[in-house]
């Protein structure tokens, strides 16, 4: 399991350990595909996201080694199959060829237009960008609400 807090919200995210394995899993290495998948969590507390669920990529999937683009059909499947079991699609991740992952200037948008096209009741939606380190520390983590992006820190 692993934590991260945005400081001006005070929103703690904690990966829970069968989804860190998937994230972990499905890491770009060297000259690889980027990977990618959803966010999901049971949303039981406010100040606390527990995410529990990640999917891994689609067959469907459109991966390129610099690119990545869900299969719209085979994403809001998944979605739907995961809402009846309790659990909200609260964002996405990908991967990056980086040890320490930023995101692009094409992430930046698409990380504010998943929050601005999506239906849902969320004051925010989450990204994650995991790199070829195994150090979870590593990821990018951030909260939108689809103007602003607030990057969280590792927290112990």
């Amino acid at each position: 399991m692993c934590n991260f807090e945005d400081k001006e919200t005070g929103i703690i995210i904690r990966i829970e350990e069968q989804a860190l394995d998937i994230l972990l899993a499905n890491r770009q290495i060297k000259n690889g595909f980027e990977s990618g998948g959803l966010l999901f969590s049971p949303l039981t507390s406010e100040n606390i996201v527990y995410i529990t669920h990640v999917s891994a990529p689609s067959k469907l999937d459109l991966r390129r080694q610099l690119f990545f683009k869900h299969d719209k059909s085979s994403a809001q499947k998944t979605i739907s199959h995961c809402f009846k079991k309790g659990l909200h699609y609260i964002g996405d991740w990908h991967s990056h060829p980086q040890d320490k992952p930023q995101p692009s200037p094409q992430d930046v948008q698409s990380i504010k237009d998943i929050f601005l096209k999506s239906k849902h009741n969320l004051n925010f939606m989450l990204h994650i960008i995991v790199g070829i380190d195994e150090d979870s520390n590593k990821f990018y983590v951030c909260l939108t609400n689809g103007t602003k992006i607030h990057q969280c820190i590792p927290r112990n």
